[in-house]
C-alpha cells in the first residue's frame, strides 16, 4: 500500500486570458464574464481549496497578476478588472492569513514571452493568432526569467513584486 502525503507547500495561481475590446463594442458580457471566471475566480477557487493544506505547512501563495492590475489600459476592461480584483483579494487574504503563517506574494509582470497574446480574444471571441506574437521584442522578458523571479519571491516570502519591461 502506497501512502501519499497530502501536503501543499506552495500554490502558484498563474492563469490568465484577455478579451481586447472596448466594453461598448462587445456583443454581450459573455466574454467579460469568462475573463473574470478564469483570471479571478480560478484563483479564488484554487486558493480556497488549498488553504487547509497551506495552513498546515505554513505555506506560500503566489498570485501572478499583471501591471494591468496596477495601471488601467484601454481596450482591456475585462482583463484589468480581473487583475485589480486579484490584487485586492491578495491584499485582503494576506491580512486574514497573518496569524496562520501563510505568506501571500503578489506578482505584477509586464509582458512576458508566452502564448498569451496569440490567444487573447477579440470582441467576437476569436484568438489573435500569430499576429499577437509580433507584440514581443528582443527586450521582452522570457518566461524562464519571469519564473526565476517568481520562485525567488516565493522563497523569500516577498509581499509584492512589480516587474518592469525587459
Amino acid at each position: 500500500v502506497i501512502e501519499l502525503e497530502q501536503r501543499i507547500d506552495v500554490l502558484i495561481n498563474n492563469a490568465g486570458m484577455s478579451v481586447v475590446s472596448k466594453l461598448d463594442e462587445l456583443p454581450d458580457l459573455r466574454l467579460f464574464k469568462q475573463v473574470m471566471d478564469v483570471n479571478f475566480y480560478g484563483m479564488v477557487h484554487c486558493t480556497f481549496h488549498a488553504l487547509p493544506y497551506l495552513k498546515a505547512s505554513s505555506g506560500r501563495i503566489v498570485n501572478v497578476s499583471s501591471l494591468g492590475g496596477l495601471l488601467a489600459i484601454p481596450y482591456n476592461s475585462a482583463y484589468v478588472s480581473s487583475k485589480f480584483a486579484m490584487n485586492g483579494f491578495s491584499e485582503s487574504l494576506r491580512m486574514e492569513l497573518a496569524n496562520a503563517r501563510v505568506s501571500v506574494t503578489l506578482v505584477c509582470p509586464y509582458w512576458v514571452v508566452t502564448e498569451f497574446h496569440e490567444r487573447y480574444l477579440d470582441k467576437n471571441g476569436n484568438p489573435k493568432g500569430k499576429a499577437g506574437r509580433a507584440l514581443y521584442t528582443k527586450n521582452t522578458m522570457t518566461a524562464e526569467k519571469c519564473a526565476e523571479i517568481i520562485i525567488e519571491a516565493a522563497r523569500r516570502r516577498k509581499r509584492q513584486v512589480v516587474m518592469s519591461p525587459g
